[in-house]
């Protein structure tokens, strides 16, 4: 008797489906309206094509810098400086990175300080071996820059 009355009770309580409201139609909407409901990215088509060519030759650049450092050995470091190359979070701060590879906070700072001057130095490699000149090859680099600002 008391199952028959608590299921009595769940029927004459629970929601029911649509109660006085007209079926929405996913269909219903517009192309245009369907266009406006769509987020807005504020990036128009050449900057979108500029951020993905400056992450593209980003990775290619970092790939081969992360090569000449496995050619020395040190592929294991480079896993863990790659943050502070990037500006990215790390797993740590320079002092913890440095006590886990065994080595200096200096020595550490030193290390990152020479990856980020060979990374420019390879960017600056890969936009002049497409550049027609030495000042198009500046300008491409600036632009590069933007693409990662904005």
């Amino acid at each position: 008797m008391n199952h028959f009355l608590a299921d009595e009770w769940d029927r004459a309580h629970r929601q029911k489906r649509n109660t006085g409201r007209l079926p929405v139609s996913f269909d219903a909407l517009t192309a245009e309206e369907r266009y406006r409901t769509e987020p807005v990215d504020g990036m128009d088509a050449f900057k979108l094509f500029e951020r993905r060519w400056a992450t593209m030759l980003l990775e290619h650049v970092l790939q081969r810098l992360e090569k000449g450092f496995s050619a020395n050995g040190k592929d294991v470091g480079f896993a863990q400086l790659k943050p502070f190359l990037l500006g990215t979070t790390s797993d740590g701060t320079y002092a913890e990175v440095a006590l886990r590879l065994g080595t200096t906070t200096a020595a550490l700072k030193m290390t990152v300080t020479r990856m980020r001057q060979r990374c420019r130095a390879l960017l600056r490699e890969e936009i002049s071996a497409t550049a027609g000149s030495p000042q198009d090859a500046e300008e491409e680099y600036q632009a590069l820059l933007s693409a990662f600002r904005h």
